[in-house]
């Protein structure tokens, strides 16, 4: 595949993403009871997962407001993966960034 049809490939995928709008997947979840020690967090409260990228990998942060929502697109590649009973958890290594 040449150069050209890969860009056309993305250009479509990167529309598809802003298309969405709406339709991205919450990536909030909520504790369950044995994860939280009596009296400490509430298991009601919706988390979410945090990633951290600093302005050499990212230098548009500089330019954006806290607060304000953002879309990016990452490609990752799995470094680790473990399961237990009631959950799965993934280590991911970032490889490249694509603001939209």
């Amino acid at each position: 595949m040449d150069s050209s049809n890969k860009r056309k490939i993305i250009v479509n995928e990167i529309d598809k993403v802003k298309s969405l709008k709406g339709g991205f997947r919450d990536a909030g979840y909520q504790f369950s009871k044995a994860d939280v020690p009596i009296g400490t967090l509430s298991t009601n409260k919706k988390r979410y997962p945090y990633i951290s990228i600093n302005s050499q990998s990212l230098p548009e942060i500089k330019k954006w407001e806290v607060g304000k929502d953002y879309y990016i697109t990452l490609k990752v590649k799995q470094e680790s993966f473990t399961e237990d009973m009631d959950r799965a958890t993934s280590s991911l290594k970032v490889m490249s960034i694509k603001v939209l």
